[in-house]
């Protein structure tokens, strides 16, 4: 009687258990890129719209909600940054959901607030910044908006993660220009992603790591016009009118951006002053850049299910340039006149198919084709006589970049790809006759780059974050001279790079953490330094490329700590040997002639320590704020030094109102040094003033580039001989921004474009 009692008395134990408190839902919440989502909201709704029960994810996005009642409930997740996941979920017992997937959200909150609630840093290291509804991207241009960016050093010319040399742009997977991103206004972008440590699939120059640009979401379309002109002393110098389009329709996407410079006119003034044999002759430089250009980027993709989908996308550029060069040395002078329509554009083709309805892993292939033709004429008049130079080139391009994404439970990722990348450059220069400043060239270089890596990322417990990763590289260059075939030139390089990865998240409510990278990697020398075509800077001064450069090879470690969301410290050692450098010497054959040109010098040792606030110092006042010391050892036969310098960098925005407000820069350094030269301390002030009217439709940005700054020296030296030269250049610029925003349709997913490179890039080995 006491047994039968007993379990009957277990047995209502049991069911009431079941009924009231016994159940047990689980899962694991991850983004886009199946990374844990920390401190999401997780709640279980009554169908007359009452809470049962809610929880929070972890550091990793796993979450436990126990003593639930058997049921059937309405499952709400919800966290800042993404759209909300809703499903049915009946609850009987233990109930596993598997990983969920958020989908980055198309809305953020419109009041004004700190930059760090639309600012997340991922278990791997990488920073999420939302720019769709953030206060601090009203009115401005996308470059004024990354200098407020925490971990961002950006300049006019530049953008650097952390402030390393080699840091990539791309839109979604598509690699681009500085000058492409200039064309797009914020109020395209939806989010941009900083991957201060990029993986291998970047290809060998993301060195200084990635950032990264969303568009916006929207059905229908979504359009951008834009205004931008600069103006100085010298009178206007460019206006650039941009078109940007972006239109969906079910399983169609199109994007469309047009930029026309009608005209543009730059001034540059450069003081040289040589000293050698106790004389000293002073050189006056007046270079006129005139022009026009137009660029458009189209791209269409298609999605023929939800788990594939192919982008096309193409781009072209043509520009006009009229430039006239004016260097005056005692008696003596020199008059160039150049005219050229370069032309370049290029195709590209991305097919990606993910494995299953909810999973993360995919196979993504990407091949693109570019092509540049350029013609250039030059009119050379030295001291009355007169003569002229041609030169042509037409280069070619073709990538092939093949990869597996793998995605394992507890977030596990296996990266696995393979590259190959082909360049073929033809020149035909035909030079100066009568002066001898130019000779004939008659040269191909062709190239072949490939190679295969891998690496592999998990989670260790809740808060560390490991990966390690391989790439195997090889690079086969032939230089072929066709006009003296002894100069002909095959390099054939290989090498083994490995990498690592870790991030220990020490406090995830105050972003507290713990960031280690190290990167045995390789860098080819600039390929235009490889041209041996000579090009004048005045009327004793000259550049030449060097075709026997090799690749330069480097160990970096970064320890980075964050205190807080607002305060971080981070020091960066970097060794690179067979470092190549822009070296200037005396032409032998022409007496009080110099030139620069590339070389493979010796070894480089660099020790950086960085401080950074980025935070809200007044209600009215942020700012992005870095101080920096570095110490620079470098070494090559015959020369070694020992040189520390600092530098000091802040972004300041101050809000009047919700829609308006002032800018205001200093970027300041104190004396560098290094092998190729001596640059004495410079500072520079800008201010601006922005405005977003009309519900946010109408933008305008006004800023004073230069409203303080100096003209410091840069001193080259050698045996027996010094040059100091000085940009004399009006360098105080004011610059307008205007653009109008549009858009017909309501929010869908996935409708970010890549963008096809329009533009060669060709520099010339100087400084």
């Amino acid at each position: 009687m006491r047994k039968a009692l007993f379990f009957l008395i277990l047995f209502v134990d049991r069911a009431a258990c079941a009924q009231t408190g016994g159940g047990v839902v689980t899962g694991h919440v991850v983004d886009d890129e199946g990374v844990g989502v920390w401190r999401a909201t997780v709640t279980l709704l009554h169908d007359d719209g009452n809470t049962a029960a809610t929880g929070l994810t972890g550091e990793d996005g796993t979450f436990t909600i126990d003593s639930i009642a058997a049921g059937k409930y309405r499952l709400l997740i919800t966290c800042v940054g993404f759209d909300d996941y809703e499903t049915s979920a009946g609850v009987n017992g233990r109930l596993d959901l598997g990983t969920i997937r958020l989908s980055t959200s198309s809305e953020m909150l419109d009041a004004v607030t700190v930059m760090a609630n639309y600012s997340e840093v991922k278990q791997n290291g990488d920073i999420f910044v939302k720019v769709k509804g953030n206060p601090l991207a009203k009115g401005k241009s996308i470059i004024d908006f990354l200098r407020l960016v925490g971990g961002l050093y950006v300049t006019n010319s530049s953008i650097s993660v952390r402030g390393r040399t080699g840091t990539l742009i791309y839109i979604d997977d598509q690699r681009i220009s500085l000058d492409e991103l200039r064309a797009i206004d914020p109020s395209m972008i939806d989010r941009i992603e900083v991957i201060p440590h990029a993986d291998a699939s970047y290809g060998v120059n993301a060195t200084g790591g990635v950032v990264k640009i969303r568009l916006r979401e929207q059905l229908g379309l979504l359009g951008t016009v834009s205004l931008s002109s600069e103006a100085n002393k010298d009178g206007v110098k460019q206006t650039i009118r941009g078109l940007n389009l972006l239109y969906s329709k079910g399983k169609l996407t199109m994007r469309n951006n047009l930029s026309v410079c009608p005209t543009s006119h730059f001034v540059i003034r450069g003081s040289q002053i040589d000293r050698q044999d106790g004389q000293e002759r002073l050189t006056e430089t007046k270079t006129i850049n005139e022009g026009w250009g137009v660029w458009d980027n189209f791209a269409l993709k298609y999605s023929p299910s939800k788990l594939d989908r192919i982008d096309v996308y193409a781009g072209v550029g043509f520009t006009g340039d009229d430039n006239t060069q004016s260097s005056l040395s005692g008696a003596s002078s020199l008059d160039v006149a150049v005219k050229g329509k370069p032309k370049n554009y290029g195709a590209g083709l991305q097919y990606k198919r993910w494995f299953g309805k909810d999973s993360l892993s995919y196979f993504h292939f990407r091949t693109e084709y570019g092509k540049s033709k350029e013609h250039h004429g030059y009119d050379y008049l030295l001291d009355g006589t007169a003569d002229r130079a041609d030169m042509r080139a037409d280069m070619t391009s073709l990538s092939v970049t093949p990869l597996l994404h793998v995605h394992f439970k507890d977030y596990m990722n296996l990266n696995v790809g393979v590259d190959y990348y082909y360049l073929l450059d033809r020149h035909d220069d035909y030079g100066t006759a009568v002066i001898g400043y130019v000779p004939d060239g008659r040269y191909k270089i062709r190239s072949n780059d490939y190679g295969a890596w891998a690496d592999y990322s998990m989670m260790i417990g809740k808060s560390f974050y490991v990966k390690a990763g391989l790439n195997y590289h090889v690079s086969d260059k032939n230089y072929y001279d066709y006009l003296d075939r002894g100069n002909d030139v095959s390099i054939r390089e290989d090498g083994l790079y490995p990498s690592l990865t870790t991030q220990w998240i020490i406090d995830g409510s105050k972003s507290c953490f713990l960031n280690i990278g190290y990167k045995h990697y390789y860098s080819l020398p600039n390929y235009n330094y490889k041209l041996p075509t000579v090009t004048w800077q005045n009327e004793n001064l000259y550049s030449i490329g060097n075709p026997d450069l090799t690749k330069e090879n480097y160990d970096d470690l970064e320890i980075y700590f964050a205190f807080n969301r607002k305060w971080a410290v981070w020091y960066d050692f970097n060794y690179g040997d067979n470092m190549v450098n822009v070296l200037m010497k005396q032409d032998e054959s022409r007496p009080g002639v110099y030139y620069t040109t590339p070389e493979n010098t010796g070894w480089r040792m660099l020790n950086t320590l960085n401080l950074m606030y980025s935070g809200y110092l007044f209600k009215f006042w942020y700012t992005n704020t870095y101080v920096s010391g570095t110490h620079r050892r470098e070494s090559m036969p015959g020369y070694k030094y020992d040189h520390a310098s600092v530098s000091f960098t802040t972004y300041n925005n101050f809000t009047v109102t919700n829609n308006f407000g002032f800018t205001l820069g200093l970027s300041t350094s104190s004396k560098t040094k290094t092998l190729s030269y001596e640059n004495e301390g410079s500072y520079s002030v800008y201010a601006g003033a922005y405005a977003s009217l009309l519900k946010n439709k109408l933008n305008l940005n006004l800023t004073y580039g230069g409203l303080f700054y100096n003209r410091p020296k840069l001193t080259s030296r050698g045996q027996g001989w010094e040059l100091i030269r000085k940009d004399m250049s009006h360098n105080s610029v004011i610059s307008l921004n205007v653009t109008w925003n549009f858009n017909v349709g309501k929010s869908i997913n996935d409708q970010n474009l890549p963008t096809a490179p329009t533009s060669s890039g060709r520099q010339i080995p100087t400084f």
